[in-house]
């Protein structure tokens, strides 16, 4: 049957033999059965391995399945800076009246509760990070002629809610990253390439995230007190006394020279 199709096919240009003949192929029962065998093993490879799937959009993970158990440890993290967030966006439409950046900050902050509704998909985290990062810059940028306005008019609470909003976003960004850093370090970025590279940076948030509970008020003066005590500690005590003295003893001997002074101007008058 094939050799009368390939054949008839020759009499014109050959692609009506082809065509004939893969649609014969397409209606063997044999060749759908293979197709069907294909496809049932590529997805059972797919679910056996979840979430090694590759990376796009400037390596940001593609995760496939249920997050991180780390991540899901830590949602109330991402919950508080979310909170935050909003506050600030709040004050910068309503009191602020900075529209543009309240607006932009506002779709911030729904980007960041999907995320956070999505059962922590780090897909989704790293999106709302990146755009943490980027409005953070901007917000940097678009607060240094506002700000110098603000200290000419001695302003201080102007000053203040205009600094929480890039503190807020690189707050965000800052948490993202963490997470990002654990997806390739202990998830399921873990036998990845970029795993040994992204092991040897920096992560700000790594030992705040463990140790302190946001939403307890005990465990953030406990590490209050705990970074107060590491900055004592880190200050040269005896260097600051002897400072201290010789200070001291300048202070006297000026006050001593201006006395004698004073003495002798009233014994000459």
């Amino acid at each position: 049957m094939f050799g009368a199709m390939l054949g008839g096919g020759k009499k014109g240009d050959g692609q009506g033999g082809e065509a004939a003949l893969a649609a014969a192929l397409a209606k063997d029962p044999r060749v759908q059965q293979m197709g069907k065998n294909y496809a049932n093993d590529a997805l059972k490879n797919a679910m056996k391995t979840p979430r090694e799937g590759g990376s796009f959009l400037f390596c940001i993970p593609l995760q496939v399945g249920p997050a991180s158990p780390y991540a899901r440890n830590v949602r109330h993290w991402m919950h508080a800076i979310l909170i935050v967030q909003a506050s600030v966006c709040l004050v910068r439409l309503f009191y602020l009246q900075d529209f543009l950046g309240g607006f932009w900050m506002l779709a911030l902050c729904g980007l960041g509760w999907y995320a956070w509704s999505q059962d922590m998909n780090i897909t989704y985290i790293c999106i709302w990070g990146l755009c943490c990062f980027v409005n953070g810059v901007f917000d940097i940028l678009g607060l240094i002629l506002p700000l110098i306005f603000d200290v000419l008019t001695l302003q201080l609470l102007e000053i203040l809610l205009r600094c929480l909003a890039p503190i807020s976003e690189l707050l965000g960004f800052a948490f993202a990253w963490h997470l990002y850093v654990d997806y390739y370090s202990h998830g399921g970025g873990a036998q990845d390439e970029m795993a040994s590279y992204l092991g040897k940076l920096p992560d700000p948030m790594a030992g705040l995230v463990d140790q302190v509970d946001p939403e307890e008020v005990t465990s953030l003066m406990k590490q209050a007190q705990k970074q107060g005590s590491m900055f004592r500690q880190g200050i040269d005590t005896e260097k600051v006394n002897k400072d201290f003295d010789a200070a001291s003893k300048v202070v006297g001997q000026g006050v001593t020279q201006g006395v004698a002074a004073a003495g002798a101007g009233l014994q000459g008058f």
